[in-house]
């Protein structure tokens, strides 16, 4: 049956990838894949207006993003650097800054940004097509196929639809390379005309800077060419930004229609003006984003995973952008970091309020001990320097606005990045390098713990219910507790064993058998991810007996010994492998005044001591002890295993090795961290007489 299964997908792929090519490289009857380029109309708020998406079904999304990936090249080459949209890296956040360099040229007197009517919709369809087969033939065929003839788009929720004839259909993978080659023989028409303007082009959002005559020329002749293929300037939400406040009527005249101001104008997300005008943008955006972490703060009082999840995987991209493409604003961001420390950590971790120290450790990345929620105020100026420096030659390549293609230098963009990243590194070291110098011992070693490879993962996971990720409220809020060792509200001060009840002593007492669960759980998970790759799976297989062998001091002896798992074919073909597991936690009596790297030897030391030797010459078999702790760190024993059962598990499921490999490790330490959580509140009490130990046939004890 697997060979069945993995045949049809393999015979459905090769089907999937010969319609791709057919599509890209030869005629098809409109008629025939009528279906396939139909799509779902869906309205967006734009803010104000609607925007209309068009919703393409499966397969067309994916033949769309095949081609997006093999053409990107060629899509560059056509359209960069005076358009930024056609798949080059950092395209929009070099428009930004080019636009923003020009304007602060002495030579420049002004700067146009030019907004146009319903633009996507509005292209000339037939004549992008045409130009497209010119500049970018590669991508001709397969956009003469989809957009060969009007396409029907059915109105959400119900049977009724439209005729899609012109445009590029927003929602489409492709329309951002459609409509970027499709606009450029625009962009080449009125560099040539006026080739004093500099100009940037992102999408059908345009600017043009410099001498007020230049742009004036260079504005009259986009109003004339560009509805010509379908491009509509407004000149009321059309906006010029001047360098000399006191000629404002004479740009009004020179500009009829068009919004004329001294002090800037948003641009891409960013803004282009004064530096005034510019924090009076960025405050009006810190009171919406302030808004939008209090509504966070409120849904994390029921789901504090989802909450977190949101933040750390949404809001944070919206000011991490502005930060990048707007200079000097870290002063500015401080409501943000007041509202996260006085709304959002309380109701996500449920400490309130949050000390200062505990502050700082969760603004670390959480493979640094942290949760991830940095201080914007902290970060905003190094991520502007960083895009300055990584898209660098992409900014001077639109300043010079040379309209030969733009070749990006990959080996210098990727030598910027490490720069960037290794500066980023070393930033965050030093703080955690202080933070370790001024906090408690305590708290030190909790940070080292959930620095571990792996031991975070459960932090940068989204809550997927199918995969067994999704925590509680309480389970969520206890787990933060628990990385930190904080104390637990709501459980008693005495275990029920009669010891002094606390984290450390939950997790070590063996009362309620939570300890055994948390074990056979994890073998359990174990066994499962084997199952995928490796033959002969057994729990808990019995060792052959001892008889005359010779074995060293410390090997069990014991007849029935037994280990955790045992497999076939993991290491090698057909040769047999047991794992034994052991969960240690790191702040029992006999752990904590041990340096990490010593506890983890010592309790591998331990297993092999004991098992291994048997397992050689008796069982002639390979062995590895598993020992992970309750926080999440893996000894080096088992971290090899994980990445040798990640390596099997991407050549069996045909997936990369980094997402198998990050799924075992959130998929281990979820489940160790769920059973973990048991025995922080799970119901202990004293022994009392085994179920086990009782005389059950009562019926038939009466009959007689």
């Amino acid at each position: 049956p697997r060979l069945r299964k993995g045949f049809k997908q393999w015979y459905q792929r090769r089907v999937r990838a010969r319609f791709v090519k057919i599509l890209a490289t030869g005629n098809v009857d409109q008629q025939h894949i009528r279906e396939f380029v139909s799509s779902r109309l869906v309205p967006l708020e734009k803010n104000p207006g609607i925007r209309p998406i068009g919703i393409g079904e499966t397969l067309r999304r994916i033949a769309g993003k095949c081609i997006s990936i093999a053409l990107k090249g060629e899509v560059m080459d056509a359209t960069a650097p005076l358009q930024t949209c056609g798949g080059i890296e950092g395209g929009v956040e070099a428009s930004v800054h080019a636009i923003r360099k020009m304007y602060e040229d002495s030579s420049t007197d002004c700067v146009l940004l030019v907004d146009a009517s319903n633009a996507f919709n509005s292209l000339n369809r037939a004549t992008a097509v045409q130009n497209i087969g010119i500049l970018c033939p590669e991508l001709h065929q397969y956009l003469k196929n989809i957009y060969g003839s009007p396409s029907k788009m059915f109105i959400n929720g119900t049977n009724q639809h439209i005729l899609s004839a012109e445009g590029a259909t927003q929602g489409c993978n492709l329309a951002m390379g459609f409509y970027g080659v499709g606009i450029m023989e625009l962009i080449y028409i009125l560099k040539q005309q006026v080739p004093e303007c500099k100009v940037s082009w992102y999408a059908d959002d345009s600017a043009g800077a410099g001498k007020a005559e230049h742009v004036k020329e260079w504005w009259e002749a986009l109003k004339y060419y560009g509805p010509r293929i379908g491009y509509f300037p407004q000149p009321s939400k059309t906006c010029l930004i001047i360098k000399d406040p006191n000629k404002l009527k004479y740009y009004q005249q020179l500009f009829p229609g068009v919004l004329v101001t001294a002090e800037g104008h948003r641009y891409l997300g960013s803004f282009i003006g004064t530096k005034a005008a510019t924090e009076v943008y960025v405050k009006e955006k810190v009171n919406d984003w302030v808004v939008d972490i209090n509504d966070i703060s409120t849904a994390a009082a029921s789901e504090p995973q989802l909450a977190f999840a949101g933040y750390y995987f949404g809001i944070t991209k919206k000011w991490n952008y502005l930060m990048r493409t707007t200079p000097d604003i870290a002063p500015l961001l401080s409501p943000i970091e007041k509202s996260i420390k006085q709304q959002l950590i309380p109701s996500i971790t449920g400490i309130n309020p949050t000390p200062d120290v505990l502050r700082d450790v969760f603004s670390l990345s959480p493979k640094n001990g942290g949760l991830g929620i940095i201080n914007p105020s902290e970060t905003a100026d190094m991520e502007y320097q960083f895009s300055l420096q990584i898209n660098s030659s992409l900014i001077d390549a639109i300043v010079e606005n040379n309209v030969e293609s733009f070749h990006p230098k990959a080996d210098v963009i990727h030598k910027a990045k490490l720069q960037c990243k290794a500066a980023k590194k070393k930033a965050e070291e030093d703080k955690k390098f202080n933070l370790l110098s001024s906090c408690s011992k305590e708290l030190g070693r909790q940070i080292a713990l959930g620095s571990e490879k792996g031991a975070s993962s459960w932090l940068s996971t989204l809550p997927l219910k199918e995969c067994g990720f999704t925590l509680s409220k309480q389970q969520f809020q206890d787990a933060i507790r628990l990385r930190y060792n904080l104390h637990l509200e709501g459980i008693s001060s005495e275990c029920a064993c009669g010891k002094a009840n606390s984290i450390d002593h939950t997790l070590i007492c063996k009362l309620g058998g939570y300890t055994a669960l948390r074990h056979n759980h994890l073998r359990d998970t174990l066994a499962n991810l084997l199952g995928v790759v490796c033959k002969d799976v057994v729990s808990e297989p019995p060792l052959l007996p001892v008889t005359n062998e010779d074995l060293p001091r410390g090997t069990t002896l014991k007849q029935d010994a037994r280990l955790d798992i045992s497999c076939r074919g993991f290491y090698s073909a057909l040769d047999k492998t047991f794992i034994d597991i052991r969960v240690l936690h790191p702040n029992s009596q006999s752990n904590a005044q041990k340096p990490l790297t010593s506890m983890y030897q010592c309790h591998e030391r331990e297993k092999k001591t004991k098992y291994l030797q048997r397992v050689l010459q008796i069982e002639k078999a390979n062995f590895t002890p598993f020992v992970i702790s309750t926080t999440g760190g893996l000894a080096p024993e088992a971290s090899a295993f994980t990445k040798r059962l990640a390596q099997k598990l991407s050549v069996k499921l045909n997936q990369s090795y980094s997402h198998v490999m990050g799924f075992i490790r959130r998929k281990i330490r979820i489940e160790l961290l769920k059973t973990t959580l048991m025995a922080l509140r799970g119901y202990r009490k004293s022994k009392v007489t085994a179920i086990a130990e009782l005389d059950l046939n009562l019926l038939q004890f009466y009959v007689n």
